[in-house]
């Protein structure tokens, strides 16, 4: 009994957020490994930027966050590159 409700609980936080390796609106498709350059072309400057620090303080890269209707889409950007695109739908 406790499987299943882990994989129903499981299943309804995976919905709320996921990982990609490409995100496309309409005709434009950013992928991992496109250039800061190419995602701005493709989305136009985000919503928001975050900065990333480690615990010395050195800058390792930034989030790109993007609003686009009832999602959210971040972009992990690291020396101007597309490492990670996260997806989060709203409820």
């Amino acid at each position: 009994m406790n499987r299943a409700v882990l994989f129903v609980v499981g299943c309804i936080v995976s919905s709320w957020a996921f990982a990609a390796n490409e995100y496309g609106t309409g005709e434009h498709v950013v992928h991992v490994r496109d250039t800061e350059a190419q995602l701005i072309s493709a989305l136009g400057e985000p919503t928001r930027k975050v900065e990333v620090d480690n615990s010395r303080g050195d800058h390792m890269g930034d989030y790109y966050i993007y609003q686009l209707s009832a999602e959210s889409v971040r972009f992990y950007l690291e020396k101007g590159r597309v490492l990670e695109i996260t997806v989060i739908r709203g409820s």
